[in-house]
């Protein structure tokens, strides 16, 4: 798994991930994406590059959603593909964490 920061506008940040979130490197998403939540007002995490999602890497992102919140960062998936948000939506997630199609229209939910 590889993941890049590109910094946005009015303190955010895009995290674009690649590979796999699995048993393996859901510690490493987490801790990567896990100060960006605690330092910036959004992170939208881009998610179009992702293959797979495993249970790992579900409550990865469901412990930075729990930061997020407490921290007062907005926060976004986006670029899912439909197996990698099959998985989202099977176990509910889509209702924890706002799911968009792309970056451009996370942002502009985000506003």
């Amino acid at each position: 798994m590889e993941i890049t920061f590109e910094e946005g506008d009015g303190n955010g940040v895009v995290a674009h991930v690649t590979g796999r979130i699995d048993t393996q490197t859901a510690a490493q998403f987490e801790a990567s994406l896990s100060p960006k939540v605690t330092s910036s007002a959004w992170l939208v995490a881009d998610l179009a590059e992702v293959n797979y999602v495993s249970s790992a890497g579900l409550r990865s992102v469901l412990v930075l959603a729990q930061t997020a919140q407490h921290d007062d960062c907005r926060l976004a998936l986006c670029g899912l593909s439909a197996d990698v948000y099959g998985i989202f939506e099977i176990t509910g997630f889509q209702n924890i964490v706002p799911i968009h199609a792309d970056v451009s229209a996370a942002l502009a939910a985000l506003g």
